[in-house]
């Protein structure tokens, strides 16, 4: 789901920054605290939520971790409702940004630019483990209060989807009657099985790391097994 979820937040970032920038003055209140207290805050509510998902998440855990008054966060955020969503925008925001800084959106090739997204998709699990979590939770939360709210606002990232993503990469190397859109579902679920793998590894052994040089000398491996296949 991780995956999934980054892939769509890369392929319609200027969309996503742009939508999300509205957010700071619905929350203005909220916004204007001094960044560590709104750090404090945001890792409280995310670690809940992501733990317990939106119906069974506490706020009396969210603000005795926040050191804050129940009356304080809902005069930030009016309601739970209201701070799950928040939550949950801001989330995509931190992730597009890093990402819009650090992915060349120029790279016309195919094979590259999807190596690059796994490298920072890992860089994101590794700085980001509370944005990732909370993230890939709501990516997957069934209750009703929040669910249609979640989907228009993934719908608005992912529409666009396979048009984004082939809009900038350079085709001419496929063989005749491969079909670009087929070779990057391909290679996307390649990619991300062995990064999704790694992460499991990682997220079942606490203490141990990624071994990048390791994992990327396989990522490349299987790369050039599919370059056979699809170019000429």
């Amino acid at each position: 789901m991780l995956t999934n979820l980054v892939n769509r937040v890369m392929l319609n970032l200027t969309r996503s920054v742009n939508m999300l920038g509205k957010v700071s003055t619905i929350y203005q209140t909220f916004e204007n605290l001094q960044p560590e207290k709104r750090l404090r805050i945001i890792t409280a509510a995310m670690r809940e939520f992501a733990a317990h998902g939106f119906k069974n998440a506490s706020t009396d855990v969210i603000v005795q971790a926040a050191g804050i008054s129940k009356g304080a966060l809902y005069h930030y955020f009016g309601n739970k409702k209201n701070l799950y969503l928040y939550l949950f925008d801001h989330g995509i925001d931190v992730l597009a940004n890093k990402l819009l800084c650090r992915i060349d959106l120029n790279e016309q090739d195919m094979f590259r630019r999807l190596r690059q997204i796994a490298q920072v998709k890992l860089e994101l699990f590794q700085q980001y483990p509370n944005v990732i979590d909370f993230v890939m939770t709501a990516n997957m939360e069934e209750d009703a209060r929040v669910k249609a709210d979640l989907q228009s606002r993934i719908k608005d990232l992912s529409d666009l989807r396979v048009h984004e993503a082939l809009s900038n990469f350079d085709t001419s190397a496929f063989r005749d009657g491969i079909d670009p859109a087929k070779v990057l579902e391909i290679v996307t679920w390649t990619i991300n099985g062995l990064v999704e793998r790694a992460i499991r590894l990682v997220r079942s052994h606490p203490g141990r790391s990624i071994n990048y040089q390791e994992l990327f000398a396989e990522v490349d491996a299987y790369l050039e097994m599919l370059k056979q296949g699809f170019y000429k």
